[in-house]
């Protein structure tokens, strides 16, 4: 069993099951905005769409696949080899979110990262995202 994200409480290792896999799901409550940092790790290339409440709240950065390896999550979030993003999830409820595999290379390895951001925050993610 896969145990909950908890907001502040660092990086956790998801591993996809496919292209289109929407098995990661996770639900938390907050008052305050909440920013969501998705990465791939292990092998460039697989790519994320990430929901809030069912609704596609955005998609990690598209990136070339590739054989290098990668197993900390804060080094491939920085790196622009790894896809990787920050989402904005507004305070004020509850939360379901699904972080749904759309590219996948090398066994589509992710990680998740929730963090609580405080008053009205929005996290602005520093690199291109994929368009769709």
């Amino acid at each position: 069993m896969i145990p909950p994200l908890i907001i502040g409480g660092g990086w956790q290792s998801f591993n996809g099951n496919g292209l289109g896999w929407a098995g990661e799901i996770f639900t938390f409550s907050s008052d305050t905005s909440v920013c969501i940092y998705v990465t791939d790790l292990y092998l460039p290339g697989d790519v994320f769409e990430i929901y809030d409440n069912g609704v596609l709240i955005g998609a990690t950065s598209e990136v070339p696949v590739g054989t290098i390896r990668e197993s900390d999550p804060d080094a491939a979030y920085a790196s622009d080899i790894w896809s990787s993003g920050k989402f904005t999830v507004p305070g004020g409820g509850s939360h379901t979110i699904t972080i749904k595999s759309i590219q996948e290379w090398g066994g589509g390895v992710y990680t998740a990262k929730i963090k609580a951001e405080a008053g009205p925050a929005r996290c602005l993610n520093s690199r291109p995202l994929r368009s769709r």
